[in-house]
């Protein structure tokens, strides 16, 4: 079945093919902006996984919150402290960050929101039972990863697979050094880069490496969401251009049955006509009988024979009347 990849930078195709063979896996994902648009998890959550979802964002937080009822989601920024910051929201909400995150610059800083705050350690120990296994951690927090990565406790927290926004925003300038030390240092091993995300997996889950040797290509059997609402739209049209032609048909068929109708009655007509016409040269043909008689009779009324046995017809008729009055 094609998968259908709703990332921006297709990280879902990769970590779907490592883990498509989990059922019902759980993530976490940090920065998760929109339920659909650019998601890392839309895929999985559509495949039936479910996990916890971080986004501080007033708006998309209300997105996420509607789309995701089996998710928890969490309107909060992340940090290495516990208490409240102030979230900086530009036009573009995708570059929302926290004002003392190192992203923090004049084209993020439209407007200002007080937001709380938390760390992953505490997100883990409130949210995460202690057996539920985090199949992947996304992070992507404009950053902050720093002070979220070299702050948390990850010999009790290890994802199998961990995904970490490595530039920074809007750029391809790497900003990994200050935080992948630590990450080593918990044992996962780095296995790849898409030029956006690095992409590491836990000590427990080497096995998983052979997964990330190549960018996501054709034998991964996706189409990207975008594909895939073009395809939807294209098939709506074609079914309602079927649609169309069908009443099309019927309306002709409607229109075609009165013709065939009055085609019939006009054979009729002249069906009619015809036996009339030949009626009338049958009428025609009597009365000229009828008129060759009366001028046989005409003529044998003025014949001499006719005078001359005219008493004898006279005799012959009154005896009949006699004959009937008797």
């Amino acid at each position: 079945m094609t998968f259908v990849s709703y990332a921006q930078n297709f990280e879902d195709v990769l970590l779907w093919r490592a883990l498509k063979d989990v059922d019902q896996g759980f993530y976490v994902d940090l920065g998760a902006w929109s339920p659909i648009e650019d998601s890392v998890t839309a895929a999985f959550y559509a495949a039936g996984w479910h996990g916890v979802n971080v986004e501080p964002n007033p708006e998309l937080f209300a997105e996420l919150t509607s789309a995701r009822s089996r998710d928890i989601n969490l309107a909060v920024a992340m940090s290495d402290t516990e208490g409240a910051t102030q979230l900086l929201l530009g036009n573009n909400t995708g570059l929302a960050c926290i004002a003392e995150s190192t992203q923090a610059h004049n084209e993020i800083r439209a407007r200002a929101i007080d937001v709380p705050c938390t760390t992953l350690n505490n997100l883990v120990a409130t949210y995460i039972p202690s057996n539920q296994p985090v199949h992947f951690l996304k992070i992507d927090i404009e950053g902050m990863e720093a002070a979220v990565v070299n702050h948390t406790n990850w010999a009790n927290f290890q994802p199998w697979v961990i995904v970490i926004e490595s530039t920074k925003p809007l750029s391809m300038i790497p900003n990994f050094d200050g935080w992948e030390p630590t990450l080593f240092t918990a044992g996962y091993q780095f296995v790849y880069t898409d030029g956006i995300n690095r992409f590491y997996v836990a000590p427990a889950f080497t096995h998983l490496k052979k997964y990330f040797c190549h960018p996501p290509n054709y034998f991964d059997d996706f189409i990207s969401h975008s594909t895939q609402l073009l395809q939807n739209s294209y098939t709506e049209v074609s079914n309602w251009a079927t649609e169309l032609e069908l009443n099309v048909q019927i309306h002709r068929s409607k229109f075609t049955q009165p013709e065939e109708e009055i085609t019939g009655l006009r054979t009729q007509i002249e069906q009619q006509q015809a036996e009339i016409q030949q009626q009338q040269a049958e009428i025609q043909q009597q009365q000229a009988e009828i008129q060759q008689h009366i001028s046989v009779m005409a003529a044998l009324k003025e014949s001499t024979s006719w005078r001359i046995t005219a008493p004898l017809r006279a005799l012959v008729n009154r005896f009949k009347r006699n004959s009937q009055r008797l």
